[in-house]
C-alpha cells in the first residue's frame, strides 16, 4: 500500500498507524506546492486494512478502510476547511 501526503500541508505533524503500531511519524510536513506533494510511505499489509492518520496539530484522527487490491494508492490531502480528504486510486498518482 502507498499512502501519499498532497495538498494542503504546512509544517504539519503527521502520524500512521497499521494494527496498532506506528508507521510513520514526520515533523514538518509541507506540501511543494510546485507538483502538490509533501512527502510518502509504503506500507506491507495484510488482506484490506484500516490505517489511522493522524496530525496532531490540528486535531485530526481518522481511520481509513483500504481496500488493497482494488486500490492500493491513497492520497491524503489537507482542506481549506480543515479536514483530511482521501483520494484512492488503482494507479500510481502522478506529480508534475
Amino acid at each position: 500500500m502507498h499512502i501519499a501526503l498532497h495538498e494542503g500541508f504546512l509544517n504539519d505533524n503527521v502520524v500512521i498507524e497499521y494494527e496498532g503500531k506506528e508507521v510513520f511519524n514526520k515533523s514538518e510536513i509541507k506540501t511543494k506546492q510546485q507538483i502538490g506533494f509533501a512527502d510518502s510511505i509504503e506500507v506491507n499489509v495484510n488482506n484490506n486494512p484500516t490505517i489511522v492518520v493522524k496530525i496532531p496539530s490540528r486535531g485530526i484522527s481518522k481511520n481509513i478502510e483500504v481496500d488493497v487490491e482494488k486500490t492500493p494508492y491513497i492520497g491524503l490531502s489537507l482542506t481549506s476547511e480543515g479536514t483530511l480528504e482521501t483520494k484512492f486510486s488503482a494507479e500510481p498518482f502522478r506529480y508534475m
